[in-house]
Order: C-alpha cells, then structure tokens, then sequence
C-alpha cells in the first residue's frame, strides 16, 4: 500500500502491535486462525507456509482434495478483501463476516451456469 501512497499505520488493524505485512495478514494473525476455524480450514494445513514458499505452494496445490483448496484459497481473498475495507474505508470486519463472505463467494461460484 506505500507504493501506492495510501499511509497505513504498520500495526495489525486486529491484533494492535503486531507489524501488519502479507505473512502476518494471511497466515500468522491469531484473526486469521480464527476466520479459517469458522470456515472449516484446518490451520495446520496454513501453517505449512511457514516452512517457505515453494515447498508450501506444493503442498498446497497437491496436498489438498480440490474442496479444501477452493475454501482455502476463498478464505486468502476474503481475508484480502477485509484487509482492503480496513485500508480504504477505515472498518474492522469481524470473523464471521469475513468467514460468510469466503463462503458466500464459493456458493455463488458453484451456483452458476457451465460457460
């Protein structure tokens, strides 16, 4: 967000004091543990990426069934997007509202018509 000159502060918009980046955001903020628990993603299966990109990238991609992988990967955009709406619009979504908003996107991807 610097290099698009939006001034944040660095601190965590959740968990106060932690420095906010995309590792902290999507895998090490106890409200992400949270919003994969009320979304059915086990943490272990996030917590894979700690032992560096690549190796978790895999796992991610060949470790999951297809179901897990579509919740998982929902879940990073909703937590973005949660991300985004503190960013710009200066409000904290709760857990559950990010958790409804991963779902709700899976639900209106599986409820549309073959191309």
């Amino acid at each position: 967000m610097q290099t698009k000159e939006v001034q944040l502060s660095d601190d965590c918009p959740n968990y106060g004091g932690e420095t906010e980046d995309i590792g902290h955001m999507l895998f090490l903020c106890p409200f992400t543990r949270l919003v994969c628990g009320i979304s059915g993603l086990s943490w272990s299966v996030v917590a894979r990426w700690l032992e560096g990109a690549k190796p978790w990238l895999r796992s991610v991609h060949y470790g999951l069934a297809r179901q897990e992988l579509e919740i998982f990967l929902t879940v990073c955009w909703a937590l973005w997007g949660s991300w985004e709406k503190h960013a710009f619009e200066g409000q904290c979504m709760e857990a559950n509202e990010v958790s409804f908003m991963a779902r709700h996107q899976l639900f209106l991807v599986h409820s549309r018509p073959p191309d």
